[in-house]
This record gives C-alpha cells, sequence and structure tokens, in this order.
C-alpha cells in the first residue's frame, strides 16, 4: 500500500447513532474512539461485515486508489477479494459523467469493491438497479445518523443521489476495473461545498448532515455556547458520524451482493417510497450549453429495470436512462 498517513478514525470502537445520543454516554464512547484510533499505527480497519478498509488522510480519488490495490494483487485466487477505500479529502474527486466531486476534509469519502461475479448472475439481478440500491442504501445509512425529525425529511433524486430538504447530501458513481464493481460514495457530513450555478459543473444545492444533527442535553445545542458548534456537534463527533457512514454502507452494500437474486422488484419499491414523484425538476443540458440548464420534466414513476419515467412540460412522455436532471 501507499505510503500515507491514516486517517483519524476507528470503526470498531466508534458509537452507533453517535449524531443524537445523550451527551455523557456520546462525550465517553468518542473519547474512547479517538483515543484507541490516535495510539493505532495501522491504516487497515474491519468493517462489520469483515471486510478491511484502508483508510487514509487524502487521495486523488478513493476510486483510483481502489484500482491502484486491485493492480497491486498478484495472487488470482484473491483478486477480487472485497475491501474498501476511505479517504479525508480527495484531490481529484468526481462524479457522473466525469463531473467534479468538491471533497473538502470532514466529509465522506468511500469506494467500496465488489467481485463482479456477485451481481452477474445471469437472470439474477438487472445491473440498471444496481445504482437505485446503493442509493437506497446510502439512503438507510443517513437516516440512522439523523435524528428522526430530520430523518423524515431525506429523500432520493434517481437514480442514486440522497437529499435532506432538497439539498444534495450525497452522491453515488459506479464503475468496473479487473472484474470488480467500484462502489464510490461521497457525503457531506461537516462541509457543504458550493456547487457551480450554470454550465456543465451545474448542480442542486449543497446539504451537510451537520446542519440536522444534534446530541441531546449537549450545551452547545442550538445555540453555540457549548463545547461543541451551534448543531451540539464536537469536532471528534464528524469523524465518528463518517465512521458510523462508512461502516454501515460497507456491510449493507456486502450483506445486499451476498444475497441479490431476485432482490430487483424489492430494490423498485424500496427506492421508489422515497422519491418524490409529480414534483417538477429541470434537466441538466449533456455539454453545459444555455448555462446548463435544460427542460422541466415531472417524475412519474420508475419502470421495471430502473429507467425513470417522466412527463414533458410542453407535451409528452419519455423514459430516462441517465441522470441528466439537476
Amino acid at each position: 500500500m501507499p505510503n500515507v498517513r491514516t486517517l483519524a478514525l476507528l470503526l470498531a470502537v466508534c458509537p452507533a447513532t453517535v449524531a443524537f445520543r445523550s451527551a455523557s454516554a456520546y462525550t465517553s464512547r468518542l473519547r474512547l474512539c479517538m483515543s484507541s484510533f490516535s495510539s493505532s499505527p495501522s491504516s487497515t480497519l474491519t468493517s462489520s461485515a469483515s471486510t478491511p478498509i484502508y483508510a487514509y488522510l487524502s487521495v486523488e480519488s478513493t476510486q483510483t486508489t481502489a484500482r491502484e490495490l486491485l493492480l497491486s494483487r498478484t495472487d488470482q485466487a484473491n483478486q477480487c477479494a472485497p475491501f474498501s477505500v476511505l479517504a479525508g479529502s480527495q484531490g481529484l474527486g468526481r462524479g457522473t459523467n466525469s463531473r467534479t466531486w468538491i471533497s473538502p476534509p470532514d466529509n465522506l469519502y468511500l469506494t467500496v469493491v465488489v467481485p463482479s461475479s456477485k451481481l452477474l448472475v445471469p437472470g439474477a439481478f438487472p445491473l440498471s438497479l444496481v445504482p437505485l440500491k446503493v442509493g437506497t442504501v446510502v439512503h438507510s445509512a443517513i437516516t440512522k445518523v439523523l435524528p428522526s425529525a430530520a430523518a423524515a425529511s431525506v429523500s432520493l433524486k434517481w437514480p442514486n443521489d440522497v437529499l435532506v430538504d432538497g439539498k444534495k447530501v450525497a452522491g453515488v458513481l459506479i464503475e468496473m476495473d479487473r472484474n470488480c464493481f467500484l462502489i464510490g460514495v461521497g457525503c457531506n457530513v461537516g462541509v457543504a461545498p458550493t456547487v457551480a450555478k450554470e454550465g456543465r459543473e451545474l448542480g442542486r444545492e449543497a446539504g451537510r448532515l451537520l446542519d440536522y444533527c444534534y446530541v441531546e442535553g449537549d450545551a452547545g445545542n442550538g445555540n453555540g455556547t457549548g463545547s461543541g458548534n451551534a448543531h451540539g456537534i464536537k469536532p471528534e463527533g464528524v469523524k465518528a458520524i463518517i465512521a458510523e457512514l462508512a461502516d454501515t454502507i460497507t456491510s449493507d452494500i456486502h450483506a445486499w451482493a451476498e444475497n441479490c437474486e431476485g432482490t430487483g422488484e424489492q430494490v423498485v419499491e424500496d427506492f421508489s417510497r422515497h422519491v418524490e414523484f409529480n414534483r417538477r425538476i429541470q434537466m441538466r443540458t449533456e455539454n453545459g450549453e444555455g448555462g446548463g440548464r435544460g427542460r422541466w420534466v415531472t417524475p412519474l414513476n420508475l419502470e421495471r429495470d430502473g429507467r425513470l419515467r417522466v412527463r414533458v412540460e410542453g407535451g409528452g412522455v419519455e423514459v430516462l436512462t441517465s441522470d441528466y436532471t439537476i
């Protein structure tokens, strides 16, 4: 592995649902989490699914690092053994259609590597549904680290963006390399990057989970007078939320991949439950022409293969196969 410093996370001891534990439990468990990590010389963590998570302070992109790790493997029998890559920041993060994914510290940058043999069983699972399933997994993980009131405002935008109060907090990039799926997940935990308002990089306004988290009983909750910030989350709490998300997403993706056969109909049903149908959205022009803003459409429903059926403003119905909506 490259000689890089280890990211300050330790999944094995980070508490579950840290965002809304009592102040005393939150403080004591997070102190254990951070002190245990800082004394550890290892950059290899273990997820709840018993798969390794290689943690870095900073990388070019977790997708690129995952590719490098796959390329470095010489044991053919172990060529596609699952693992994940977790980073504190990315220098060249990217999203769908090669758009830039702005990647400052204090957010989640994760790539989960899944052997393609798990999903490429003929007739077992439509590959067009993989983005929807991953989006649902990320949606579920985010709701688990938010208070119930905030969790109720978490939704999905086809095919795999996660929104809170209409602001984008997470996205997914799925690629293939050396007989493996590379499932990249980015989630704004502590920082909401500024997103371009026009052109090819045009995107939806970004949000961050920190704006919706609190620690019950913390003196800093809501007014900024305690040891935490205005939201009652101490700096180490952001890292623990990142760790919680990385562990949950990694474990849930691998658990599903092991038993994905025949789950297509359920994936469509689960995703549809969290999408705002019949609410007008704007298309993005493919190359940024006209400021990047295109036609208005209204999502109607999902096809069985995961494509999105929309009503085009001005008349007509179309089925979308790629994400060209803002």
